[in-house]
C-alpha cells in the first residue's frame, strides 16, 4: 500500500557514543569492580584498590589511573578487556583520597572527562592544555568533600611522581598521545593502585542497573508517582539540590504538560568504591521543550540493599539523537497507519476507534462518538473495499507528529475518491493517538 516514503532527516553526529536501542544499549563493556560490591574507600588507609574487568553495559573505553605506580593506562574493550596505551603520569603530592580543598591529595572514584580549558593558562604549570574532571560528583558532596579545578593537563617542564596539588598530570609528550582518545564524557577511574583482567565480573549489579534506568525512563514518561521511589531522598538533598524542590518541579510539569517521551541511549555502568554511575544519551520531549544531552546517575544501596538515585549530571550536548528519535517513531507511524488502514478496509469501526484520542477532531466531527456516528452510518450505506496509502511524509509536530500522504479510497457502489489526508499523532503510553485529521480532495 506504500507507494513513496518519505521521512525528514536531521544531522547526527558520531563519537565514543553510539545507537544501541531504544531504551538502552547493550553490547561489550568493561570497567567493572571485579567484586559483586564496590569496596569502600572509607577505613582503607591504602586508598581504593580496584581490578577492573568486562562487564555487561561497561564502556567501551577508560581511563585508568594507579596512583601508586603514577600510570594512565588507556583501555579498550576489544572481546577481551585490552590495555591500548600506557603513560606515566604525576598525581598529589600527599597521598590518600581528597577530602578537603587545598589537601594536595588527588581524588578517587570515577569521574568523566569534560571539554578541554580555553583559556591561558600558565605553561610551567599546565603545558600545552587541560581537560577538566568533574569533582566533585555527587558522592563527593554527598560525603562533604570540598574543593575543584581537578584536571588531567600537561607540564611544562619534566615531569616528576606526586608533584600536583590534585590533577593528574602528564608530560607535554604524553598529553599530545592522549588528546585524541580523550573523548568527551569518557569516564576515568582513578584508585590507590589499579588492575585489570581480561575475565568477566559475576556481578548482577550491571544488569539490575539496566533494569532499573529503564524503569526510571518509563516511569517519568508516564507521569508515574513511583518515578520518586527511585531516590535516596536525604543523599540526594546532600548533593546540592533540593529533593523537595526536584519533586515539586516535576509534578508541576506533570500537571502542566500533556506528554513526555524519554528516549535513553547507550547506556553504560561503571563502578566506583562504594556507588555505581549510570551514565548514558538522553533525548527529552514535551509540547514546550526537546533537550539531548548525557546524564548521569549516582547509586548506592539504602539500609534495606536496594539500590536508589542518590544524585545525577546533566549536560546539553548535541549527540545526533533527533534523528534516531524521528527514525524509530517513523517505524512506528508505518506499523500503525497499517493497521488503522486495515480495519477502515474491513469497516471495523471499533478497532478503528482505538487508533484516536477521546477529543480528536475529525473535519467537523469532534470525539468518539461523533467519529462512530459518521462512519456507522457512512460505511453502513457503503461497505469499504480498498483504503490506499501513497506518498509518506512524517515530520515533526508541537503536538507530537504530522503525517501527511495521498489517500485512495474505494466503496460499494463503484464509489471511489483521491485527497490529501493529514494527520497529527500524539503519543499516549507507548503507543500514539489520532488527535487531528483532516483531509481534501485532489
Amino acid at each position: 500500500m506504500w507507494s513513496c516514503f518519505v521521512v525528514l532527516f536531521f544531522w547526527v553526529t558520531t563519537g565514543l557514543f553510539l545507537w544501541n536501542g531504544p531504551l538502552y544499549a547493550q553490547g561489550p563493556a568493561v570497567g567493572q569492580s571485579a567484586a559483586s560490591e564496590p569496596q569502600a574507600a572509607a577505613g582503607q588507609p591504602q586508598g581504593w584498590e580496584v581490578l577492573l574487568t568486562s562487564a555487561p553495559y561497561g564502556p567501551f573505553a577508560l581511563l585508568g589511573i594507579n596512583k601508586d605506580k603514577q600510570q594512565l593506562y588507556i583501555l579498550e574493550q576489544r572481546s577481551p578487556l585490552s590495555l591500548v596505551g600506557q603513560l606515566p603520569c604525576s598525581t598529589g603530592e600527599r597521598d590518600g583520597d581528597k577530602i578537603k580543598a587545598n589537601d594536595l591529595k588527588t581524588p578517587e572514584g570515577v569521574y568523566f572527562v569534560g571539554k578541554r580549558i580555553e583559556a591561558k593558562l600558565d605553561y610551567d604549570m599546565y603545558g600545552d592544555g587541560a581537560f577538566a574532571l568533574n569533582f566533585p560528583n555527587p558522592i563527593d558532596k554527598i560525603k562533604g568533600k570540598t574543593g575543584s579545578g581537578i584536571w588531567i593537563h600537561g607540564r611544562g617542564h619534566e615531569l616528576r611522581p606526586r608533584e600536583t596539588k590534585g590533577c593528574v598530570a602528564l608530560g607535554n609528550k604524553e598529553l599530545a598521545q592522549l588528546s585524541p582518545k580523550l573523548q568527551y564524557g569518557m569516564p576515568v577511574v582513578i584508585a590507590n593502585s589499579l588492575s585489570w583482567t581480561d575475565g568477566a565480573t559475576e556481578s548482577r549489579v550491571p544488569t539490575e542497573l539496566a533494569t532499573k534506568v529503564s524503569a526510571w525512563a518509563k516511569a517519568w514518561e508516564d507521569k508515574n508517582p513511583r518515578l520518586f521511589e527511585f531516590y535516596d531522598e536525604d543523599k540526594f538533598s546532600r548533593t546540592g539540590e533540593s529533593f523537595k524542590t526536584f519533586k515539586e518541579h516535576k509534578q508541576q510539569l506533570f500537571s502542566e504538560q500533556s506528554w513526555f517521551q524519554i528516549r535513553v541511549h547507550d547506556l553504560r555502568v561503571v563502578a566506583g568504591p562504594d556507588y555505581w554511575v549510570t551514565y548514558f544519551n538522553q533525548y527529552y520531549r514535551s509540547p514546550s521543550m526537546t533537550t539531548e544531552g548525557i546524564k548521569r546517575l549516582y547509586w548506592q544501596k539504602d539500609e534495606k540493599g536496594e539500590l536508589r538515585i542518590v544524585g545525577n549530571e546533566w549536560e546539553n550536548s548535541r549527540l545526533g539523537l533527533e534523528k534516531l528519535y524521528v527514525d524509530e517513531t517513523v517505524r512506528d507511524v508505518v506499523g500503525l497507519l497499517e493497521s488503522w488502514r486495515a480495519s477502515w478496509e474491513q469497516g471495523d469501526v471499533k478497532k478503528y476507534l482505538t487508533f484516536y484520542d477521546p477529543k480528536a477532531s475529525q473535519g467537523d466531527r469532534v470525539g468518539l462518538n461523533s467519529i462512530r456516528d459518521h462512519k456507522q452510518k457512512l460505511w453502513k450505506e457503503k461497505k469499504p473495499h480498498k483504503v490506499a496509502i501513497d506518498d509518506l511524509q512524517v515530520a515533526l509536530h508541537p503536538d507530537g507528529f504530522k503525517v501527511s500522504f495521498v489517500q485512495g479510497y474505494q466503496a460499494d457502489g463503484n464509489f471511489k475518491d483521491k485527497g490529501y489526508k493529514t494527520i497529527i499523532l500524539q503519543p499516549r503510553g507507548d503507543s500514539w493517538h489520532i488527535v487531528k485529521e483532516e483531509w481534501s480532495s485532489m
